[in-house]
């Protein structure tokens, strides 16, 4: 009975009849672990999470523990700790996804399962090793060439984020069988620059692949390769035109639609770090390598009538459309604490200026600290207008947006707010970091948890204020490693 019931509202659910299958489960009367493994399963798929992980824990109660190894019962397993993970509850999922890499060697579907897992919740070294025994199964068993690639690329990624560099970047190649490189693209016909050939008085197209902040991170390079005699055009987003126009670095910046001469060479930006050999002890040192013209808030009349107070420019949240966006993006309401702090000191002593765009943004008005922050969003009308808002500010408060990547690109003091399981340029475990000097790093804790990193942030401001209080006649008395150009 248990094996027919099931089988019939596997039947249906393939047919399309969802609401069929789930009724059959639930009307058939039937509480075996069979059923119950089914039902679970398909809750799961429908992504009704609450219930599916209240039947697949009576399922997996009902059987023997040296039986959960069995091929049915280790997917009952994997299916409970992804429900339990998509409510949230990473401490119930984490021993599942421990006992699931130990346990089901032989399955990469639910090995993949945990390597996910495993980077965001930070554990490194199990993603680690866990991609390697996905690896060693796909070569075995001759799987899809495109399975393959994203193995190895999530390898890559969690070797560079734990130090591993030199191991890393060349299956770090990998992206280019996975995805589509063509946003900027240039003529194929141009040969790629693989770093052997000489470059003086060679023109160089240089191609952005991924997101708005690796281009600024990314950049840092153009000074090594002016070095080497290159001339240099670049193509990019409208909002970086005027950013990197007023840096130097470029002879020429493209935006979409744009022709430029034929280059000598291109060249795909995230080629750098691997062309070069870099590690981090051996990033290129450029910092700062972008700059402003000071007088934006001037111009703006948005200058604040209290010379002595510490200007905090202050970012809660990325892009939504971020993949794992929700993991490294606050709500401005978890920032009480800094606040609260500029509550309690007053403008005369802090002020706070949110640089904070696109939907995050509406947090702002809705929230009862409004009135003390200064809302510079509305002004901010590319890279080049934020820059210049930054370079009179004293210091910077962001979490992992291309914010925080400008301002480390030109060496404001701050601190970057950090989820558990970061982008790999962060690396694991650090308090700074080798791509920007000048900003520290906050890490949660746990998972989802932002109490530390904002109260650490709200200690680290607090700090900065009885130093220019202790030495008013300082303008800018945060330590950093580096000058700002203007």
């Amino acid at each position: 009975m248990s094996q027919a019931t099931a089988l019939a509202a596997l039947d249906a659910y393939n047919r399309g009849d969802t609401a069929l299958a789930l009724r059959q489960c639930a009307d058939s009367g039937d509480s075996s672990a069979v059923l119950m493994r089914v039902w679970g399963g398909l809750l799961a798929k429908e992504q009704r999470n609450e219930e599916a992980v209240a039947v697949l824990s009576q399922a997996i109660g009902m059987v023997d523990p040296s039986t959960w190894a069995e091929p049915d019962n280790a997917q009952c397993i994997s299916n409970l700790a992804h429900c339990l993970n998509c409510l949230g509850r990473l401490s119930d999922a984490a021993p599942w996804y421990s006992w699931l890499a130990s346990h089901s060697q032989d399955n990469t579907a639910i090995l993949l399962r945990c390597v996910h897992f495993f980077g965001i919740t930070g554990q490194t070294r199990q993603a680690i090793e866990t991609c390697r025994r996905v690896i060693e199964l796909l070569k075995e068993t001759h799987a899809d060439p495109q399975e393959l690639a994203r193995a190895e690329l999530k390898q890559a990624l969690y070797q560079l984020r734990s130090g591993q560099w030199t191991e890393a970047w060349p299956a770090y190649r990998r992206r280019f069988d996975i995805y589509n490189m063509d946003r900027f693209r240039l003529d194929d016909s141009v040969p790629i620059w693989t770093g052997d050939q000489p470059l003086e008085g060679k023109l160089v197209g240089l191609i952005p692949e991924q997101g708005i902040g690796d281009s600024i991170m990314l950049a840092r390079y153009a000074p090594v390769l002016r070095e080497r005699g290159a001339s240099l055009v670049i193509g990019g987003e409208p909002s970086l035109e005027r950013l990197f126009a007023h840096s130097g670095l470029f002879d020429q910046v493209l935006t979409a639609g744009q022709s430029a001469d034929r280059p000598d060479y291109r060249l795909y930006l995230h080629e750098l770090p691997a062309i070069f050999r870099s590690t981090p002890e051996t990033l290129p040192q450029t910092v700062p390598y972008l700059s402003a013209e000071p007088g934006f808030l001037l111009e703006q009349s948005l200058e604040l009538d209290s010379p002595k107070a510490l200007k905090v420019g202050i970012n809660w949240a990325g892009n939504p459309n971020f993949p794992n966006d929700t993991w490294r993006s606050t709500h401005l309401q978890q920032w009480q604490p800094i606040l609260q702090l500029a509550q309690q000191m007053g403008p005369e002593r802090l002020q706070l200026y949110s640089l904070q765009k696109g939907q995050a943004a509406a947090q702002l008005q809705a929230s009862p600290y409004r009135d003390v922050i200064t809302d510079l969003g509305p002004h901010l009308t590319d890279f080049y207008d934020t820059a210049r808002a930054m370079v009179d500010l004293d210091c910077v408060l962001t979490t992992c947006t291309s914010v925080a990547h400008l301002a480390g690109a030109l060496g404001s003091p701050g601190k970057i707010l950090l989820n558990k399981g970061p982008h790999w340029i962060w690396l694991d475990g650090h308090e700074t970091n080798p791509w920007y000097p000048s900003l520290g790093l906050l890490r949660q804790q746990i998972p989802h948890r932002w109490e530390a990193p904002i109260a650490g942030a709200a200690q680290w401001v607090a700090e900065q204020v009885r130093n220019r209080t202790a030495n008013t006649t300082q303008h800018h008395p945060l330590p950093t490693t580096t000058d700002r150009p203007v």
